[in-house]
């Protein structure tokens, strides 16, 4: 069963009705978008129907409520994230390097940007730009990308979408920007980042924060290699070859709610063992993201966050993994309200 809420929080609610009361399903799973999840939450608690979310917005698990999960890392988190990278392996306090942030004006920018802001602040690095514009609402990126420059950062964080990250860097090669992108969470990751810029360019200026593996071939995954495995046993090479991040946010929200079914065994009786069961994963590793969690007071399923630097295999892009799944500072966390 499936129900289509165009990623309008206006829509997300009838959206999740017709599968509770129309449909009667027995769990909601892939919810998409942070606006969309948080609009239903109040729906999904109220029916009782646990749901697994594809959101990274703060509101969406903070504070935790019974039946709404998300398995994505926090974007806060992955702000500080990027920050104990410049901090921790590019030494960045004692090289006293300059810290900028563009983001678009919703909850994924917002929510990026307070956990930068936070990391800043403990670590003692200035933040000498702060750039917002609005989701996939222009092209031209120019004034923003000419803030950016004259602002002199060394490291541009990055909380958008890749198409808008596509289209920054194209114009950063174009002004000549030499700072260091970071791309926040999961869209920064897909190979759709370098459409628009020379593909040498963005390998030489981009890395990102990503919450689960890439899917390009330099960084691969048990994980992704076993979609992959099962696709090519079901004689599906094409969906493949076309599978975006979108078609790995449906694989791994899946792929939990499985394990999660599994547990339970044969004999369900009530939704309340879906709660359960997925409040019983510790430390699940399905091998596309860093360790699973969850509790009663924890529905954010990943705290984790691994650097990833553009690259290129047999000439067509890719991203490579740099080191490994990283944790916030718990330090930096605390200033986050």
């Amino acid at each position: 069963m499936t129900s289509d809420h165009s990623y309008d929080s206006g829509k997300a609610v009838p959206a999740v009705k017709k599968l509770i009361t129309e449909d009667q399903v027995y769990a909601i799973v892939n919810v998409m978008g942070t606006a969309p999840t948080v609009a239903a939450r109040k729906t999904v608690n109220d029916d009782k129907v646990p749901t697994l979310g594809s959101a990274a917005g703060k509101q969406v698990t903070f504070p935790p409520s019974k039946y709404l999960f998300a398995l994505m890392t926090p974007y806060h988190v992955l702000g500080v994230v990027a920050m104990d990278y410049i901090v921790q392996e590019r030494k960045g306090k004692e090289n006293g390097a300059k810290i900028a942030f563009i983001g678009q004006d919703d909850d994924m920018g917002y929510s990026t940007l307070e956990g930068v802001k936070a990391a800043a602040q403990h670590y003692g690095i200035p933040i000498v730009a702060e750039v917002l514009f609005k989701r996939m609402a222009q092209k031209d990126f120019s004034a923003e990308v000419l803030t950016l420059k004259n602002s002199g950062a060394d490291y541009i964080i990055g909380g958008n979408q890749s198409m808008d990250m596509a289209s920054i860097l194209a114009e950063a090669e174009k002004q000549g920007v030499n700072a260091k992108f970071i791309g926040s969470g999961t869209n920064n990751v897909d190979v759709l980042v370098f459409s628009l810029a020379s593909h040498k360019w963005v390998t030489d200026h981009y890395m990102a924060v990503a919450d689960f593996d890439s899917w390009s071939e330099a960084g691969r995954s048990r994980g992704v290699d076993e979609a992959i495995q099962i696709l090519k046993s079901q004689g599906k090479d094409a969906i493949i070859k076309e599978a975006n991040v979108y078609f790995w946010f449906g694989w791994m929200q899946s792929k939990v709610m499985a394990e999660a079914l599994k547990r339970i065994g044969p004999d369900i009786t009530s939704r309340d063992q879906l709660v359960t069961a997925l409040e019983g994963l510790e430390s699940y590793d399905f091998g596309f993201m860093g360790p699973i969690n969850f509790d009663p007071d924890r529905r954010h399923g990943s705290a984790n966050g691994r650097m990833v630097k553009a690259t290129l295999v047999n000439g067509q892009p890719a991203f490579e993994p740099v080191g490994t799944w990283r944790t916030a500072n718990p330090e930096a966390l605390k200033l986050i309200k």
